[in-house]
């Protein structure tokens, strides 16, 4: 069972897309998010866990975690 299928059946799941997060999307963003997962030459963006982290921080207000 995935983490999207969870989290349209319990409020308590939170549903991010890592990929938003860890990979630069410039250039890509035409592609679906599905489609740019496939990619082999994504860029790995720096900052990536960090602002994985502060999104499910920032989401802990509103109770979907």
């Amino acid at each position: 069972m995935g983490k999207t299928h969870c989290s349209k059946n319990n409020d308590r799941v939170l549903d991010l897309e890592s990929s938003d997060y860890f990979f630069e999307k410039e250039g890509f963003e035409d592609l679906s998010n599905e489609k740019f997962k496939g990619l082999k030459n994504r860029r790995k963006r720096e900052t990536g866990l960090d602002d994985y982290i502060s999104a499910i921080i920032a989401a802990d207000g509103s109770l979907k975690i």
